[in-house]
């Protein structure tokens, strides 16, 4: 997996972005730091940047460094803004994947997307 792996041992929370094309090939691999145990998901940057790679569709993956890998309320809120503000664009976000420990768990999945 492309996006566990730099994910997995990190010292401050990351956000991993995963721009992809029509056909979901990789077309930029974007990354936003935060603190030691939070991180806000900028949303007006992602937008720019999915304009910039011409996504038309995304997944993002972050780290709780706790080991809890169950997403945050406030996980829930970015996420749902996010895809509320990329259906505009007609860019869909597949998935939000968060890594703790050796857990992993899927907004997609979990039917939260």
């Amino acid at each position: 997996m492309l996006l566990g792996p730099k994910l997995a041992e990190q010292k401050t929370e990351r956000l991993l972005l995963a721009h992809l094309d029509r056909d979901r090939c990789l077309i930029a691999l974007c990354e936003q730091t935060g603190s030691h145990d939070a991180i806000a998901m900028a949303i007006g940057r992602i937008i720019r940047d999915s304009c910039v790679h011409d996504t038309r569709c995304m997944v993002i993956a972050h780290n709780h460094r706790g080991g809890n890998c169950f997403p945050s309320i406030a996980d829930l809120i970015a996420t749902r803004q996010l895809a509320y503000m990329l259906g505009f664009l007609e860019i869909a976000l597949l998935d939000h994947l968060i890594f703790a420990g050796r857990g992993i768990i899927s907004f997609r999945r979990l039917g939260l997307l």
